[in-house]
């Protein structure tokens, strides 16, 4: 008899409900860029300014007359100081990521005009980026050109 009770009581209790909090669960926005101006809306560095206002990682496609064309790069920021944004500026450069991004391109061709040479990207220690698809063409690479003869000069 007393088993039987047991179990009555037991069938008879009602399941306890909660809620559990969960991890975020934001998902990457895509920018897209439909012109090959080099500032304004839906140019490119109108997408890289939108992907840096959050730091999830974000993708930025091409769209309309930006599929396969050409972006030239004329204007370009020069830090003297770092900022919380860009602690540790690297001189002359034309577009800056602080938040994890990828570019998919479908052909396109981002390129530097003008007398003065300046990088086409700097990317901070709180950015990532991925290029898919691309050719960079005209920009300035100092550093690297500085570590290969860092190298060069090690190695022999």
């Amino acid at each position: 008899m007393r088993n039987s009770l047991s179990q009555t009581r037991q069938s008879k209790r009602k399941p306890f409900l909660g809620v559990e909090l969960l991890e975020g669960r934001d998902v990457p926005a895509t920018f897209t860029v439909n012109s090959l101006a080099d500032a304004g809306a839906g140019s490119l560095r109108d997408a890289i300014d939108q992907a840096n206002t959050v730091n999830d990682a974000d993708t930025i496609v091409f769209a309309g007359a930006a599929v396969g064309g050409t972006i030239t790069l004329s204007t370009f920021t020069n830090l003297a100081a770092g900022s919380a944004t860009v602690p540790q500026p690297a001189g002359p450069t034309a577009l800056i990521v602080s938040s994890p991004v990828t570019i998919q391109g479908t052909g396109e061709t981002i390129t530097r005009i003008g007398a003065t040479a300046f990088r086409l990207f700097q990317v901070t220690a709180a950015g990532n980026l991925s290029l898919r698809n691309l050719t960079l063409s005209k920009g300035l690479a100092r550093i690297f050109h500085q570590l290969l003869r860092k190298w060069s000069s090690a190695a022999a």
